[in-house]
């Protein structure tokens, strides 16, 4: 993509995400979609969290896995 089309790209991409963000803070609309989103937001917060811990939990299985058996790893996880 060339200079040009990358920088309108971008400002439109970020006025559009303005102003959703504008809408979302400062309308009374937007202030009870926010308040509907919010919990789903932090359920999926704490699932992405939960997500995280079992991927790292799983890499440290397969790095001991690894060593028990002595293979060498080929690659960083």
């Amino acid at each position: 993509m060339r200079d040009g089309a990358a920088l309108l790209v971008g400002a439109v991409a970020g006025a559009l995400v303005g102003g959703a963000v504008g809408w979302l803070l400062l309308t009374p609309e937007g202030r009870r979609r926010r308040a509907e989103l919010e919990p789903r937001l932090i359920e999926l917060a704490y699932h992405a969290a939960a997500l995280r811990d079992a991927i790292l939990d799983l890499e440290r299985a397969a790095r001991e896995g690894l060593r028990a058996l002595d293979v060498p790893a080929h690659r960083e996880f």
